[in-house]
């Protein structure tokens, strides 16, 4: 906990992933018994993740299991933002209300954008550049900026807490 914020970080990169974060798995049960036990005075949770439940590029293997048995837990508690690298570029994604946000310019080659795949409609910036998040709080309002190595803001998400 941070500032207000719970963070959640999940091993996405397990052995046998529809035993591993399937329900019932020690994983799984973990991730229910965090989720019941949150703190009364936090304001956001924040999931992390290796690989994006959603995304417009490559490696997108890994979506079925977490949209199975992953996204519902996300939706259900509410989770305001869900982290994920893997895809290596910046993509913001708005799926059900929840801010995806896929941050994987941290060095290796970068991945174009494959426009064909069914998730752009949830698509709200895909940026083919190295960078990194910074996230604050203050009082309710949660602010993202999306910094290149030349330290220029290319992507601002802020959301109004309740």
């Amino acid at each position: 906990d941070r500032k207000e914020i719970h963070f959640i970080v999940i091993d996405s990169y397990v052995a046998d992933p529809n035993v591993d974060l399937a329900p019932e798995s020690a994983q799984y049960e973990w991730l229910i018994d965090n989720l019941e036990n949150i703190d009364d005075n936090i304001k956001a949770i924040v999931m992390l993740l290796h690989h994006p439940p959603y995304g417009t590029s490559r490696h997108q293997g890994h979506e079925p299991y977490l949209r199975e048995h992953v996204v519902p837990l996300i939706n259900e508690y509410d989770i305001k933002f869900v982290f994920s690298g893997h895809n290596h570029s910046y993509e913001r994604l708005l799926v059900d209300d929840v801010n995806y946000i896929v941050t994987a310019g941290g060095g290796a080659p970068l991945y174009a954008q494959e426009t064909d795949d069914d998730d752009m409609q949830y698509s709200q910036l895909y940026l083919q550049e190295y960078h990194f998040c910074k996230m604050d709080i203050v009082d309710n309002l949660i602010t993202i900026d999306v910094v290149d190595t030349n330290f220029v803001i290319i992507d601002h998400v802020e959301l109004e807490l309740e």
